[in-house]
């Protein structure tokens, strides 16, 4: 049994995520703190419990090799930093990518560096525990704000600083920053998911929970996060009828960075939602008798026990039928956000190009940045760089094509013509 338990406590107005030591049966104080910081900082809930995830698993191994925290140096985090890759590498979720591997440890370095300078910052450890040339070196970081940032007059700081985080695995480049999947699924894809989550379950809610899952993220890109946070009260029938043939938009609760983008909503997939919602979802709950309190109006709810799915569960059941489909290991919902950048930058340059807009990488990248909730747009270079050499492809293919049907035709005519010159001409009497 694990040692450090997290608990994520809803307050009403705030949400507190605290860690418990089981043996000591007490709050674990320097980790609960800092999660207490960094919500009245003013990050999102599901950041601070992703941080306080990573941040347990070094206290547990603190606890596990007798160190106090104050007694944490440049060696003490190597050994930690060898030990969760080795743990990465046995995992069952290892994918045979030590790279990717490393990237995994890293995470969890930069958060146990930016904590170790929020605790020296606010005295639960001695000045000079960690700095330049300190026992723990590493450049000074604080929480300040909505983000955590250097102390040093620089605007903006390089997250991967080898300053800030000097004992981060150096990555080998695996080409281009932007890199899209060449695992990207199709509608061929979807339909054999339905098929998949009709043929594994016997209740029928189950079926087309996991099939509209799919169809949201396949149809409008969004994260996890923000399929499983819509709201049955944000598809009624009247609102629906009431934008006829306009854009139906919603606004997911649940957004990465605590983002609150609007998204566009085609009107038949909003009416799938209302439908699924009256019929299927309302007969769930009422066969199942779970009160408002429990399913807090979320449209996807766990078929154990009534409450909203948990990211986790909609990763977990997507994942299993993906890889019947003969998907590699690791293919679950994100997935189909590439399908939905692919498709869109795709239909987004042909549209200006027959309009005679501009079609370069970074203006398609502009367009995708804001269809799908990114501040970054480089995150969409590589997705524009493919469209355009499809285009480019299917051009000269047509170019191809169009000369092999003049050759043709010139081939037959010289075929006719030499006919027609062996041909006996009759004499005239």
């Amino acid at each position: 049994m694990e040692r450090f338990k997290k608990s994520v406590v809803d307050c009403g107005d705030s949400v507190e995520v605290l860690v418990y030591d089981l043996t000591q049966r007490c709050v674990v104080k320097p980790l609960s703190n800092y999660s207490a910081a960094m919500s009245q900082a003013q990050l999102v809930s599901t950041t601070v419990s992703n941080e306080m995830d990573h941040l347990r698993l070094f206290w547990g191994y603190l606890s596990a090799t007798n160190t106090p925290v104050a007694d944490v140096n440049n060696e003490v985090i190597r050994l930690f930093r060898d030990q969760a890759l080795d743990e990465v590498l046995k995992s069952p979720s290892y994918r045979g990518d030590e790279e990717s591997a490393k990237a995994t440890v890293n995470v969890k370095l930069r958060r146990i560096y930016k904590w170790l300078h929020w605790l020296q910052a606010e005295g639960f450890i001695r000045d000079g525990t960690v700095g330049d040339r300190c026992a723990v070196s590493s450049s000074v970081v604080v929480l300040e704000g909505s983000r955590i940032t250097r102390t040093t007059p620089q605007a903006r700081w390089n997250i991967r600083s080898s300053c800030t985080y000097p004992l981060e695995y150096k990555i080998i480049p695996n080409g281009s920053r932007h890199h899209v999947s060449q695992d990207i699924p199709t509608e061929e894809t979807v339909d054999k998911l339905h098929e998949i989550f009709f043929s594994s379950t016997n209740d029928p809610y189950i079926a087309h929970r996991n099939c509209l899952i799919v169809d949201i993220a396949s149809v409008m890109g969004l994260r996890r996060g923000s399929i499983h946070s819509l709201m049955s009260t944000e598809f009624k029938q009247a609102a629906i009828d009431a934008v006829g043939e306009n854009e139906f938009h919603v606004r997911p609760k649940s957004q990465k960075f605590g983002y609150a983008n609007t998204f566009v909503v085609p009107t038949w997939l909003a009416q799938r939602i209302c439908d699924f919602s009256e019929s299927h979802l309302r007969d769930f709950i009422l066969r199942k008798k779970i009160s408002p309190n429990r399913h807090k109006h979320r449209i996807f709810l766990s078929s154990r026990d009534g409450a909203p799915l948990a990211d986790r569960s909609i990763t977990k059941a997507v994942s299993a039928a993906m890889r019947l489909t003969g998907a590699r290991k690791g293919s679950a919902i994100h997935v189909f956000r590439s399908k939905f950048a692919s498709e869109e930058v795709e239909l987004e340059t042909e549209m200006r190009k027959e309009a005679g807009l501009d079609t370069s990488t970074s203006s398609i990248a502009d367009v995708m940045a804001m269809k799908m909730g990114h501040r970054d747009k480089t995150q969409f270079l590589g997705y524009a760089s493919r469209a355009q050499s499809k285009l480019a492809r299917k051009k000269r293919a047509a170019q191809t094509e169009d000369i092999q049907k003049l050759k043709s035709e010139n081939a037959r005519l010289k075929l006719e013509l030499a006919g027609l010159r062996n041909k006996p001409v009759g004499r005239s009497k």
